[in-house]
This record gives C-alpha cells, structure tokens and sequence, in this order.
C-alpha cells in the first residue's frame, strides 16, 4: 500500500464503541459500551478512552485500506470494584470499514472467564461535526426514579455524566462512582422529543449486586435550558412475583451548569 492510500481516510478523532459479550455466570448477553479516543499514524490506529473511564480498552489496529479492513488486537482492563473485579482480557478483532471511514463493524475473538474461546460482535462509530443542535453541554446530572423494594414509591439514584455529541445523537457515559455502579445512554434528539437507549451496571456490593440492566425512554427536550425530563422503560425482575416484568419510571438529564 503506498503512503498515498494510506491517507486517504482520516480516523483520529472520537468514536462510540460497543460490543456484544456473553455473561458466563448466567448466560445472557451484555453490552459493552464506552466513548474512546483514536490515534492515527500512517496505517496504524490506537483506540483507547481515558483515565477517567472505570474499565480501560485498547484496541490496537492495522488499516487495511485497499481491502477496506481493519486487523489486530484488543485488551481491556475491566473496573476493579465491577463484577468482573479488575480482572484483564484480551483478543484479537477484524473489522470491516464502511461509510467512507466513519463505521467500522466486526467480530472479536477472545477467552473469556471459564476459559472458553468467544466470539461475537464489535461496532466502532465515529464522532462527526454536531447537527441541528449545535453544541451541548459536556457534563450532565442523570436521574431517574425506580420501584422500591423496601416500602411503597420510588426512590431515585443519579449519575454524573460525561457526553459527545454525534449528529443528533448525544452520547452519555458516566463518571467514576465510589460504588463501582456504571450508566452509559444514547439519546437521539428530534425537535422537542428525545427518545434513546440505557444501560446500567449496579453497584457490585449494593443492593442489586452487579446485576446489569438495559431498556429504552423518551424525554421531552427543553432547547431553551438543555433539560430533558421523560419516562424510561426496562424489564426486571419482580420478586414478590418472582418473574420478569416491564417496569418504567420517572427520568431527568439536567445539564450540570444550570442544574
């Protein structure tokens, strides 16, 4: 490949990670889901988030332009007070490239922690230029409200936020908490109405004790103030009745500086 090809897609920048893994205490499947940063040099890609994301992910690449792939390997560090307790995997990831450089979508391969060889899917987007919206806050308080197990109503829990904005779809990740818990939603942004997607990892030693949870919700959007304030919606599992149902509840993302 001559240096000419190699640059002709620009890929340093922000991107969306999520992946796909399989739980192998319960056997589901979770999401992976983190905002990563790219560094490009010649055909040769490091993608990697920051020191403030509670798990660590290094993805190292070889662009393969003239085939339209990208090879090589991954390794993440997992959050030391999460479920998985710090502990390292790693593997190797081939990668598709599509939308002009914008999208890469693959499969990684890796041991997991029985041992066992998995294989499963890996999709990397990346940040382009805000749409209609402009630019947005990067910081937010997220709450939302749950159904109690100890007495009648809810109670609330919130997350401090760190976010991108990609089009129209901003992207929020949580900041560190001294409970290991861990939120990450995306949240596409229509006029008034915002509709998107969550997922939480609870807090390892709390109440729920790691459980993982994920569903769907849609805000209003204040354009004015920046604040969305809406309903979210998820399975879980009722243990009075002891069986899954759909819960919903009470959801607020305020932007920090006006909240």
């Amino acid at each position: 490949m001559s240096l000419k090809e190699e640059h002709t897609m620009e890929f340093s920048g922000d991107w969306y990670s999520h992946y796909r893994y399989p739980s192998s205490g319960s056997g589901d499947n979770f999401w992976g889901q983190h905002l990563l940063r790219a560094t490009q040099d010649g055909n040769r890609l490091i993608i990697q988030n920051g020191v403030d994301s509670p798990s660590h992910v290094v993805i190292e690449l070889e662009l393969r332009l003239d085939e339209q792939i990208a090879i090589g390997t991954w390794r993440e560090r997992t959050d030391s007070g999460g479920h998985y307790k710090g502990a390292m995997y790693q593997g190797t990831i081939e990668l598709k490239i599509v939308e002009n450089g914008t999208r890469m979508s693959g499969i990684w391969h890796g041991t997991g922690k029985d041992g066992s060889m998995n294989s499963d899917i890996w999709e990397l987007t990346k940040i382009t230029t805000p749409g209609q919206f402009g630019q947005l806050p990067e910081r937010w308080k997220m709450t939302y409200w749950y159904p109690s197990n100890d007495h009648d109503g809810d109670e609330p829990d919130e997350y401090e936020m760190k976010s991108v904005l990609h089009e129209n779809t901003l992207i929020l990740e949580s900041l560190p908490k001294d409970d290991g818990s861990y939120m990450f939603a995306r949240i596409n942004l229509q006029d008034e109405v915002a509709t998107g997607n969550w997922y939480e990892s609870t807090a390892p030693k709390g109440e729920y004790k790691g459980a993982q949870y994920s569903g769907s919700g849609q805000l209003l959007f204040d354009s004015k103030t920046n604040k969305m304030d809406g309903l979210w919606t998820g399975a879980g599992y009722n243990r009075e009745l002891k069986k899954m149902q759909i819960y919903t509840g009470k959801w607020e993302i305020v932007p920090i500086n006006e909240s």
